[in-house]
């Protein structure tokens, strides 16, 4: 398995990289992030392919997740959204991608889905390329973000979303 170091604008170009090889090479993926945003290439090559979503859970706590992406989403059958909780905030950023011949890649470090988590901010993860197979993939397929609290089947719109 090969591993590499990213800083933020490694990890937005990676991404791009991911999504843009998605239509060739990987046809699902499963992410788990705290934040997103609908600003930017990124979303919207999110919103091109959205029909190879297998899971794609999206935190909403602080309201820093954009509604318009969640609307977006809304008919996205992987898609759910994980509600503010008083337990703690949803907070992973783990970005997996499969193909059918067994490839796999993942990017696990502190980027959220936005401008700043892709591109500006200060921000670290590790990519990581290999085999389905390997145990590091197995455990983030299996990984059940989405049982450690409630989420909810497709995004919908937060309460106080001003055009809900």
């Amino acid at each position: 398995m090969k591993t590499t170091l990213l800083n933020a604008k490694q990890i937005g170009e990676q991404l791009g990289r991911l999504m843009e090889a998605f239509d060739k090479f990987y046809d699902k993926f499963y992410w788990a992030i705290a934040w997103d945003s609908s600003q930017g290439p990124l979303a919207q090559q999110l919103l091109d392919d959205k029909k190879k979503i297998r899971k794609l859970i999206i935190g909403t706590a602080l309201s820093h997740t954009d509604p318009y992406l969640l609307r977006a989403l809304r008919d996205c059958p992987g898609a759910k959204r994980y509600p503010d909780s008083n337990s703690g905030i949803f907070h992973p950023k783990i970005y997996y991608f499969q193909s059918e011949t067994g490839a796999a890649a993942a990017i696990v470090g502190s980027a959220n889905f936005t401008g700043g988590g892709t591109n500006r901010n200060i921000e670290a993860a590790l990519f990581f390329e290999g085999n389905a197979g390997d145990e590091l993939f197995r455990q983030i397929r299996q990984h059940r973000l989405e049982e450690q609290s409630g989420t909810e089947q497709s995004p919908g719109v937060r309460a106080n979303d001003p055009e809900s």
